[in-house]
């Protein structure tokens, strides 16, 4: 999660941000101070993914048991979506899961536009290889009530096609 927040590229970035920085090492449960190695992130990824089931049924489990517990829970929603860029950078040729690339991500595309002061217009195009995190929130409690991550869209307007 804190390479996902800190926007950190790579789980070299994030091993050498936990080294640098105590207070993040503490928020993450390492109490020794010894940060593991990369290969322990790459089998952790692989553990969470492998049981993606569970993992989805703990949260619609809490989502009950709070719903119980808080009033109006889930009465006021919230709708937005997050660019989750893949650790790949782009599609690899081999396609063979062998847990050494990424064969779900795919290219996503997102373009802002506004108007600005003097009337002239903007538009800024954000591009990324991976994911797109889509989150229904409680817009009271701002906490989560469902999510779903997809492919990164790709607007079939803006794909390049070969003439």
């Amino acid at each position: 999660m804190a390479g996902v927040v800190f926007e950190h590229k790579s789980i070299e970035s994030l091993i050498r941000e936990l080294n640098r920085n105590a207070q993040l090492r503490w928020l993450c449960g390492i109490e020794n101070g010894k940060v593991p190695p990369s290969y322990v992130y790459s089998r952790f990824m692989k553990k969470l993914i492998d049981n993606e089931d569970e993992i989805e049924a703990i949260f619609l489990t809490l989502v009950e048991q709070i719903s119980e517990v808080l009033p109006d829970f889930g009465k006021s929603l919230a709708i937005d979506g997050k660019a989750i860029p893949s650790f790949a950078n782009r599609k690899n040729k081999n396609e063979k899961e062998d847990g050494r690339r990424d064969t779900d991500a795919d290219h996503g595309v997102k373009s802002y536009r506004g108007k600005r002061e003097d009337g002239s217009t903007w538009e800024k195009i954000v591009r990324w290889f991976g994911y797109k995190l889509h989150l229904v929130v409680d817009a009271v409690y701002e906490l989560p009530v469902f999510f779903s991550v997809t492919k990164a869209p790709f607007p079939t307007s803006m794909r390049r096609t070969n003439c």
